[in-house]
């Protein structure tokens, strides 16, 4: 009997691991898009007119167009701004660095301007279009002209506004984030006009200035769209990018499309307590209390998930990771509590599978030898998509329980999930087909965005609303993101300029 029972274990256990081997072994890879050809206009981009495109958009990096401090606030020139204008005169200073970027797009790109109808939406929107009298669902392209402030001037390398171009690389805040995408797409929207190219459905550019600082500007334009009933067959933002070096394990450079992006929401906590001398401190202050709470949330996280676009990430990549990666991703049904661990070890893999908790403000006391009448905290949590904010006020409620914590939201918590895109059907193809033009080398896959995009601002559009910009991204310039150095080879700027003009070709031409 018992021999028997031994060996029934063995079998068991030899049919398990060849059913785990075997479903890592014959993970397929997605079919391939169906190919599409860079359009002629784009294809027959030479040295000297990436030269000029360069030109360009090392032009539209010297205006400072940060938009902290409000849209009308005068600009303030970089010191070097004089000094970069053109044969060593200084360039004339509009009262506003924004109104001064308009007014040079609309220099440097002739026939959009003269045939797309550009209009400005509100303050802080400007809206280009495209053939918008056909009976058809739109294609929308979204970038904004706002930039994150330079730091400290002194880090960088060239200076942040000067629009230098070093060694074939075209160097300035916006570079990557995200004025360089507005100018890929106007460069490739005007070859296209240029060329006698006619969309076969409505082609949108919308600019937004103040993405940085919240979208209001992408909020005015979405209405003003959703107002005359245009609906969209396609919505691209900015979001994830063409990353080499970035996934662990993977050799090829992997193109993402952000499906969704997390839900911003914040959460306030507060001690109260009856204050007195320092020399008489109770058993449990205010500041301990709330520090106490602090650390149950940061020790007790809200449930990880491998399903959504999380998972979407991991089947797409895995076939081509190693052996023992795959392993554990091709059996998550077996596996998924392995798997979820090693993804939690580390930040930007943790904030994929879950609703992140990050505590960041903190405020208690007015005095060394005073016990605090009352401590204050702010969490901010980035929610997945499955999750609400409602969610996350019952988990805060729950983990501090019985700490005497006040728990309130500065807003409303949102109520409605994230949306998530389809990862199938004819807009996302004609995206991937795109990629595969542009970038023939990279493998594409679904994702998530763990930061916010004004891509969110168009879900009321659109189903078919995905986070991608043109960019082959790895570790180093990742970290000039919103850090100093930003920059962007002519190479790269030359594949973005050709991957816009392909969509438009792939998702509006017919």
């Amino acid at each position: 009997m018992k021999l028997r029972v031994f060996l029934v274990a063995i079998f068991g256990l030899t049919a398990l691991t060849l059913t785990l081997v075997v479903r890592a072994a014959t993970m397929p890879l997605p079919p391939p898009p169906a190919a599409v050809a860079v359009p002629e206009a784009l294809a027959s981009l030479d040295e000297a007119d990436l030269q000029a495109a360069a030109e360009r958009l090392a032009g539209a990096l010297r205006f400072p167009t940060t938009s902290q401090g409000g849209f009308l606030r005068p600009a303030t020139p970089a010191p070097e701004d004089d000094a970069d204008a053109g044969e060593g005169e200084p360039r004339e200073r509009p009262a506003n660095a924004f109104e001064g970027l308009l007014r040079y797009l609309a220099e440097s790109f002739p026939q959009v301007h003269a045939k797309l109808a550009p209009e400005r939406v509100g303050e802080l929107g400007l809206l280009f279009s495209w053939r918008p009298e056909l009976p058809a669902e739109a294609l929308l392209l979204v970038c904004h002209l706002d930039v994150v402030p330079a730091g400290n001037p002194e880090a960088w390398k060239q200076p942040p506004f000067s629009g230098a171009i070093v060694e074939g690389e075209i160097w300035g805040r916006g570079a990557l984030d995200d004025k360089g995408s507005c100018l890929a797409v106007l460069e490739a929207t005007e070859r296209l006009l240029g060329a006698g190219f006619e969309p076969k459905r409505p082609v949108l550019l919308a600019m937004g200035m103040d993405e940085e600082i919240g979208g209001r500007g992408a909020q005015e334009i979405a209405a003003h769209l959703a107002a005359k009933g245009v609906r969209a067959h396609l919505v691209l933002d900015e979001g994830l990018a063409v990353t080499e070096g970035v996934v662990k394990g993977l050799e090829r450079p992997a193109a993402l499309i952000g499906l969704a992006e997390k839900r911003y929401f914040t959460v306030e906590l507060k001690a109260r307590a009856k204050g007195g001398h320092s020399s008489m401190p109770p058993a449990r202050t205010a500041i301990g209390r709330l520090g106490e709470a602090l650390a149950r949330l940061e020790q007790h996280q809200l449930p990880a998930s491998l399903d959504g676009p999380a998972g979407s990430l991991l089947d797409g990549i895995a076939p081509e990771l190693p052996f023992g990666q795959r392993l554990g991703i091709a059996n998550r049904w077996l596996l998924a509590p392995v798997l979820a661990g090693k993804l939690a070890a580390q930040p930007a893999t943790n904030a994929l599978i879950r609703t992140t908790t990050a505590p960041t403000l903190f405020s208690a006391g007015v005095k060394e030898n005073v016990l605090a009448t009352e401590a204050n905290a702010t969490v901010n949590f980035r929610i997945r998509p499955g999750e609400t904010g409602l969610d996350v006020m019952e988990h805060v409620r729950q983990v501090v329980q019985g700490l005497e914590i006040e728990v309130s939201a500065p807003g409303e918590p949102p109520v409605e999930e994230s949306p998530v895109s389809p990862a199938e059907g004819a807009a996302y193809e004609q995206l991937r087909s795109a990629i595969a033009a542009a970038f023939p080398d990279a493998l594409i896959a679904p994702s998530l965005v763990l930061g916010a995009t004004d891509a969110r601002h168009y879900t009321g559009l659109s189903r078919s609303v995905y986070r991608f910009g043109p960019w082959r991204l790895d570790p180093e310039a990742l970290e000039t993101i919103h850090g100093h150095d930003e920059r962007v080879p002519l190479a790269h700027y030359g594949e973005a300029i050709r991957f816009y003009g392909t969509l438009v070709q792939a998702a509006a031409g017919g």
